[in-house]
């Protein structure tokens, strides 16, 4: 049986903890690609407990997704919005830049 593996791409990925921080304080520090998706209601910030919505218009192949707390917010190669946990992060990806 064949054996792939994933090519490497590079993403843009933060925490949501971080996220939930910089939109409460400084909305100018969140990235571009976090504020023009809010701004296209394609996610949504809650509280009570903090996470972030990702609605299925955003092109997500799961509909709507939830990313938690500790979860890191994904933008993969297309542009689609997706949560990851932090374990499965650290075992996928590699900081490639600062």
């Amino acid at each position: 049986m064949p054996k792939y593996r994933k090519k490497p791409i590079v993403i843009d990925a933060e925490r949501v903890s971080t996220l939930h921080y910089q939109a409460g304080g400084d909305w100018k520090a969140l990235p571009g690609w976090v504020v023009e998706a809010y701004e296209a209601g394609t996610l949504l910030f809650l509280n009570h407990p903090s996470r972030i919505e990702i609605r299925a218009v955003a092109g997500t192949l799961a509909g709507t997704m939830t990313a938690h707390y500790e979860d890191l917010l994904i933008r993969g190669a297309q542009g689609r919005l997706y949560p990851c946990e932090p374990d499965v992060f650290a075992q996928t990806y590699e900081l490639v830049e600062g």
